[in-house]
C-alpha cells in the first residue's frame, strides 16, 4: 500500500471563465495545501466558478472537506459558486455529513470535464502553515455546523496547542 501522503493528488486547470479540478485517490490532509493554495491564486485572479471532478475519488478527510468549504466561503464578502461532479453516494454522503452539501452544488448526473489538459498540483506546505491549515479548514467546519463542534472539538483544542507550542519553541529560538 502506498504512503498515505501518496494516497491522491489534485489536478487543475482554467479556462476564462472555470476553474476545473479531479480529485484522485484520497483527498486529504498531506494534499490538499496546493489546492487550497491554487484555489484561492484563481479567486485572487478573479475566478468564482469552480468545478470539481470526483469521478477518481475514493474518499477525503475532514481537513479536505474543510479546504472544499474554505473555498465555498472565500472571503465571506464574495464566495464562490462550487459544483461537485461526478461524485459516488459515499462522497454524496461525506459531503452531507458535516453540512456542507449546503453550500456546494452537488450533481448526482455524471458530466464530463471538457477535454482540457490538467496538471498535478504538488505539496509544499510543512509545519506551522500546514498546521494552521488545517485548524482553518475544521474551524470552517464547525463554523457552518454546530454538530461539528462535537465531531471537531477535540482535535481543534489538539492543534491549538500543537500551534501554541510551535510559537512558543520559535520565540526561544528568536535571537533577543
Amino acid at each position: 500500500m502506498p504512503d498515505w501522503s501518496e494516497r491522491g493528488h489534485v489536478l487543475a486547470t482554467c479556462d476564462k471563465q472555470f476553474v476545473y479540478c479531479r480529485v484522485v485517490g484520497v483527498g486529504n490532509m498531506n494534499n490538499c495545501a496546493a489546492f487550497q493554495t491554487y484555489s484561492q491564486q484563481m479567486r485572487e485572479r478573479g475566478y468564482r466558478e469552480f468545478i470539481l471532478d470526483f469521478s477518481s475519488c475514493e474518499g477525503m478527510d475532514s481537513t479536505f472537506l474543510g479546504i472544499l468549504l474554505g473555498i465555498a466561503l472565500g472571503d465571506r464578502r464574495t464566495p464562490a459558486h462550487v459544483v461537485v461532479v461526478n461524485a459516488n453516494d459515499t462522497i454524496r454522503r461525506i459531503l452531507g455529513e458535516v453540512g456542507i452539501d449546503r453550500l456546494l452544488d452537488v450533481c448526482s448526473e455524471g458530466i464530463a470535464l471538457p477535454e482540457i489538459p490538467l496538471q498535478r498540483l504538488q505539496e509544499e506546505q510543512r509545519g506551522r502553515d500546514r498546521i494552521a491549515m488545517i485548524l482553518r479548514a475544521h474551524e470552517d467546519l464547525c463554523e457552518i455546523d454546530s454538530d461539528n463542534n462535537q465531531r471537531f472539538g477535540s482535535f481543534l483544542k489538539a492543534l491549538k496547542k500543537e500551534l501554541a507550542q510551535q510559537d512558543d519553541d520559535n520565540d526561544e529560538e528568536s535571537p533577543r
